[in-house]
């Protein structure tokens, strides 16, 4: 325990400094970033039998020396990367090297122009809980990370072919990235209008919150259905955080707590409500193209209730919540003295409650994610 503890911890100190020290550049390409990636790729690649997933991926590349690998489960990008270095000759190791590494790099990429930001992002990324999803999903984690990227450029008609070719590329890794496709939309709303109001907004979070149950029950059941003939549902497509899985008349469902973080998520999304005015006022639409984004995902949360195949989709979406996250605590240590008192409180609230929350997931194996060991 006390290993796992390090290794997050440490990684994440040495990535946010080198972060800092980035910032002073006027090239966002070198050393300081380099480094951090090379490190994470190592140090989360070599790891062994960290993660729910690990020994799935584990036996499943090792087995292409005897039976061959069994590809009726995984999309042709991830069955192309398992070949490649296979008949290249790598071992095992190196292809949980090489998932890390493309997650990260597209991490770093989706800040390119937003430099600023990566040391709030980069902790963001760490106590958030989304480098325990990179470890437990590799193929979505991939999909995910491609998105991440890729969504950035539905926001400009100009660059839609860009999100095109990223979208291609995650769904070659995962097949449910498809559901980004839709957000293509986004480049047709380049200004805020009557529905990003805020009360509007918590209108329709607070009444699906209230009415999802009655509302999306039979959804479910056809939508599980149909997810089915993609293979959606088995449990070597996944890696989830923050909750455990069981298995109810053939379908995968999650295992909820008894509540308390879940109605803490709620405050945080009607938190972030709330301020979106005010930042949108700072940041402009750099801010409200990704608060839509999260705020899509948190909608799909709700009403997937305990439906891990809905749950999953949101994941694109949530994953946002980096973005959100790094413009508050960075225009926190900006403007603090100028701030309204809310903002400060609910930044600084959120600094620690994420903190704590991170070290507790460790500290009861967040999705097998500790102990830790290396290979």
């Amino acid at each position: 325990m006390l290993l796992a503890y390090f290794v997050y911890i440490s990684l994440m100190l040495v990535m946010v400094v080198f972060a800092l020290k980035q910032m002073r550049l006027n090239k966002y390409w070198g050393v300081m970033t380099g480094i951090p990636i090379i490190l994470f790729s190592m140090v989360i690649g070599l790891r062994y039998n960290v993660g729910m997933d690990y020994m799935t991926y584990y036996y499943s590349y090792i087995s292409q020396s005897s039976q061959g690998m069994d590809y009726s489960f995984f999309e042709p990008g991830f069955v192309g990367l398992n070949k490649l270095l296979f008949l290249s000759g790598f071992p095992v190791y190196s292809l949980f090297i090489c998932v890390a590494f493309l997650q990260v790099i597209c991490f770093y990429k989706a800040f390119q122009d937003k430099a600023y930001l990566l040391p709030f992002a980069v902790y963001a990324l760490f106590v958030l809980g989304h480098v325990f999803f990179m470890m437990n999903g590799l193929r979505q984690g991939i999909a995910q990370m491609v998105m991440f990227v890729g969504l950035r450029y539905a926001f400009d008609k100009r660059n839609i072919w860009k999100f095109l070719i990223c979208l291609i590329i995650a769904i070659s890794f995962h097949y449910s990235a498809l559901i980004c496709l839709p957000m293509i939309v986004l480049c047709f709303m380049q200004e805020r209008t009557k529905l990003d109001s805020r009360w509007v907004l918590s209108g329709i979070f607070i009444s699906i919150i209230v009415f999802h149950e009655f509302l999306f029950d039979k959804f479910l059941v056809v939508f599980d259905s149909f997810l089915t003939n993609f293979n959606f549902s088995e449990l070597s497509n996944l890696g989830l955080s923050e909750d455990s899985l069981s298995k109810f008349g053939g379908a995968w469902q999650l295992t909820m707590g008894t509540g308390l973080g879940q109605i803490t998520n709620y405050i945080i999304v009607l938190l972030f409500i709330y301020s979106s005015k005010y930042l949108y006022s700072i940041y402009g639409m750099a801010f409200q193209n990704y608060f839509r984004l999260f705020y899509i995902g948190e909608l799909i949360l709700v009403v997937a209730g305990l439906d891990m195949n809905l749950r999953r989709l949101s994941f694109y979406f949530v994953i946002f919540n980096i973005m959100l996250v790094s413009f508050l605590f960075y225009i926190i240590c900006k403007r603090w003295g100028v701030l309204p008192a809310i903002i400060k409180s609910f930044g600084v609230i959120l600094f620690f409650y994420y903190l704590f929350l991170f070290l507790f997931k460790i500290y009861m194996g967040e999705s097998m994610c500790s102990p830790y060991q290396f290979v």
